[in-house]
């Protein structure tokens, strides 16, 4: 299985199970390729102890509420990450076309993270005018053509569904 763990930087990683009766892995980022097996959990289901290489490797793993990742320490060195099946990535659908027209809409359901302009800003086209998180992903929304804001139809922490008028552009 492929992922993408996001960190700094993003690394492609492909996962294999060596036996489906084991809890050994082969791992490979880039180029590189990591034997790892499974050698102690807690009794919540979490990873304690990695083997890697033949190198033990203490592991804890802190969790937001949502049951995402956010910290992984290996050896008591914190790494944030968030992953995500590359699979979902590749067949995530494209962006509608947008229509040129004074509304900007939300192209997806997701909470106003940020209002990127005021009313009666000038702004271009193609110009970021909203922040949007859906799917735990922060998505620009996009002024559709070049105008004056007269009206902005949604606040921040708002949730809005696909489709929906965030800001009027004249």
């Amino acid at each position: 299985m492929d992922y993408v763990i996001k960190t700094d930087k993003s690394h492609s990683i492909q996962i294999e199970k060596e036996t489906s009766l084991s809890d050994s892995y082969r791992i490979k980022v880039g180029e590189n390729s990591y034997q790892v097996s499974i050698i102690e959990f807690h009794p919540n289901g979490q990873i304690k102890t990695l083997v890697v290489n033949q190198q033990i490797i203490p592991v804890d793993i802190e969790k937001q509420a949502d049951g995402s990742l956010t910290t992984v320490f290996l050896k008591g060195i914190p790494y944030d990450i968030e992953v995500e099946k590359k699979k979902s990535i590749l067949t995530r659908p494209a962006a509608p076309i947008r229509v040129i027209c004074g509304d900007i809409r939300s192209s997806l359901p997701g909470q106003v993270l940020d209002i990127l302009v005021n009313l009666g800003d000038e702004v271009k086209k193609g110009q970021p005018v909203v922040l949007l998180e859906s799917m735990k992903m922060e998505n620009e929304i996009l002024s559709p053509k070049s105008g004056t804001v007269i009206e902005i139809l949604v606040e921040i922490g708002q949730n809005v569904k696909k489709n929906d008028n965030l800001i009027v552009i004249g």
